[in-house]
């Protein structure tokens, strides 16, 4: 097997039947092998004895840094609410985008795409809809 990126060993991983104590062989950004006492080359070796190893972790209904009508905004704002997912295990945030009464969706992707910069989690947008009035 050509050399890893990343060896995590020993932690207790949390995956579909259950939790296992064993190490984790990553490569290209890939799980590539789970084994016990893997004796692989490594570029990065971390040892997770007695540390709980989990997969990606998926936040779907966030409100970050979100106007919510007449002078209200949420307080938290994508640098400090990502970090604080992070800090949680959680990898990706799913955020909710407010739109005002006659604002463009593609204008509110644009800001929220812009405030979501600071993040340090990936993140997705779920957009909430105004009504519209009709077109003549």
């Amino acid at each position: 097997m050509p050399k890893l990126d990343l060896l995590i060993r020993s932690g207790d991983v949390v995956w579909g039947p259950g939790v296992s104590q064993c190490d984790i062989g990553v490569k290209d950004g890939h799980i590539t092998i789970l084994g016990r006492d893997l004796d692989l080359a490594a570029e990065q070796v971390v040892d997770a004895t007695g540390m709980i190893v989990t997969p990606e972790r998926v936040y779907a209904h966030a409100h970050i840094d979100q106007p919510s009508g007449a002078a209200t905004e949420m307080c938290d704002k994508f640098d400090a609410a990502s970090a604080s997912a992070a800090a949680g295990g959680t990898t990706t945030v799913v955020c909710f985008v407010w739109q005002s009464r006659g604002e463009s969706l593609a204008a509110i992707a644009a800001n929220y795409s812009e405030r979501a910069k600071a993040s340090r989690v990936d993140y997705a947008f779920l957009s909430m809809h105004a009504r519209q009035p009709p077109s003549s």
